[in-house]
């Protein structure tokens, strides 16, 4: 067979895991090359003639493209006013496919669209064909409607015959043209070659080793979908990108096989790149993997009963979690879509919802970041603890070992710290909480300010309120109190508010920091 036979003459030298762990750990290295590039072009801008201008903002558009979403649309902005002052109709397209092309990677499709729409199609056609694909195609990957899935498909296979049409040897649109006719292994024969054609340092080498992963993959060959994920996020790392899919998914992929170190410093980087580079649609892909990552943790803290529910309760309070952040965002961007379909959204309220999503990404990061470390610490503790019973086990000190097993210490001790990492994280999210709690009530039912010693359990209840964990029955299983206990304490520091009526959404509006 011609798939096996490549399969085993590949020659591409790929970098290893620990290869991987460098470019990761220096990453502020390649990022501050890429930043010397930018100041470089930036340099140009002092002495260039307005004519010449055009050109240097098209050149940062591309450097800040998969770097600042934010920044490549400023100069996609500036781009298109010059040239409409120069009289430029070209250049003046030209840049509305920059600021086009930004849309689509922050999720915005309609609006990229409505730009695309006053672009020539003669002129600018493969380019036109190319973001077209790109937006249909992830259109098609968003919806839950078969209808719309059917009709997005027909409308990106259009604009990949159209690309092909004009360029026959496009190996991208070809692969994708042939996983979608079912041809898989004629895909790998073809994305194989070219990608192990490329230098590791080739920018080429991030989308094509992605393209190769992402066949072998589909053919069950995980071992080596696993080294070309490596070898793309490795370019992606050097060439300073901070949009991209691969370091997420070998992240995901390394959870599952229980190397859980190396896949929490990576799934962190790629958090942070994303939300520095403005990515909505990597963020949104590290929120959908949240449940592998959780199932990862599920199968290693089987070893051990009392971990495991440990474990689940950390879990599903992060899980709760993770579905409000996700509802809020959920909904917040298809408020943004229909009011964009509408045309009257004005930009006040776009800033409005890039704050809540800056403030959602980091109470996620925050909240991810403190589980994995307490997982783990408790894993720790949890072998010590079997460790120590072992011990008496071998000792054959029965009474003291009964009397170990029948102690309910160790479970009271995690509470403990499950509920002191509770207030140490919400206090870091939300530093003035309680002060603005107060600012809530009437002054003489106010709580007091020192948290040092961690919240009360009135706080507590409220600290879960601002976190969207709003139901009695869930704030209850959290803090092992009875359901007419959380109940007495809501109604009674609800009556003692300025505005009982709206005080509970008051306290979800309390901005973190």
């Amino acid at each position: 067979m011609i798939t096996s036979l490549i399969i085993s003459l590949l020659t591409l030298v790929h970098p290893s895991l620990k290869d991987l762990d460098r470019v990761v750990n220096n990453y502020s290295v390649y990022e501050a090359k890429r930043l010397e590039k930018i100041e470089t072009c930036k340099a140009k801008l002092d002495t260039a003639s307005q004519v010449n201008l055009a050109a240097i903002y098209d050149e940062l558009f591309s450097l800040y493209y998969s770097f600042q979403v934010d920044s490549a649309m400023v100069y996609a902005h500036k781009g298109i006013e010059l040239c409409r002052e120069l009289a430029d109709p070209e250049g003046e397209q030209n840049a509305l496919l920059n600021l086009a092309s930004s849309y689509q990677a922050r999720g915005l499709y309609f609006e990229a669209m409505q730009l695309m729409a006053q672009v020539s199609e003669e002129k600018f056609e493969m380019r036109l064909a190319s973001l077209y694909n790109t937006i249909y195609s992830a259109l098609s990957t968003l919806s839950t409607d078969p209808s719309l899935d059917e009709e997005y498909d027909k409308k990106a296979n259009y604009y990949k015959e159209l690309l092909l049409e004009k360029e026959p040897n496009l190996v991208y649109v070809i692969c994708d043209t042939l996983i979608q006719a079912g041809k898989v292994e004629e895909a790998l024969d073809i994305i194989i070659p070219f990608c192990d054609s490329l230098d590791i340092r080739d920018p080429i080498v991030g989308p094509a080793a992605y393209s190769a992963a992402d066949v072998l993959l589909r053919l069950g060959y995980d071992k080596r979908a696993k080294q070309y994920f490596i070898s793309s996020a490795y370019n992606d790392m050097i060439e300073g990108n901070k949009e991209y899919l691969s370091l997420i998914k070998l992240s995901i992929m390394l959870f599952q096989e229980g190397d859980l170190n190396r896949a929490y410093a990576y799934i962190n980087r790629a958090i942070a790149d994303a939300t520095y580079c403005g990515s909505m649609i990597r963020i949104e892909e590290v929120s959908n993997n949240i449940p592998v990552i959780i199932n990862a943790y599920n199968k290693v803290v089987r070893r051990n009963f009392l971990t495991m529910i440990l474990i689940i309760i950390v879990l599903l309070f992060l899980g709760i979690r993770i579905s409000a952040l996700s509802v809020k965002l959920r909904n917040q961007k298809e408020s943004l879509s229909e009011s964009n379909r509408q045309l009257i959204i004005s930009h006040s309220l776009q800033e409005e919802a890039n704050r809540k999503t800056r403030e959602a990404s980091n109470i996620k990061n925050t909240y991810i970041t403190q589980l994995m470390l307490e997982c783990i610490s408790r894993i720790e503790r949890m072998e010590e603890y079997k460790k120590n019973l072992k011990r008496l086990a071998h000792t054959s000190d029965l009474d003291e070992l009964k009397k170990e097993l029948r102690s309910t210490a160790l479970v009271e001790a995690e509470w403990k710290s499950f509920y002191n990492v509770f207030d140490i994280t919400f206090l870091s999210l939300f530093p003035s909480f309680v002060k603005d709690l107060n600012a809530l009530l009437q002054e003489e039912s106010r709580f007091s300010e020192d948290t040092s010693g961690g919240l009360s359990a009135e706080l507590r209840i409220y600290a879960m309120i601002r976190l969207d964990i709003d139901s009695t029955d869930k704030i209850a299983s959290l803090l092992r109190y009875s359901k007419a206990t959380i109940y007495a304490y809501r109604s009674r520091t609800r009556l003692k508010a300025l505005n009982p009526a709206s005080f509970e959404e008051d306290v979800k509006r309390i901005a973190s920091i």
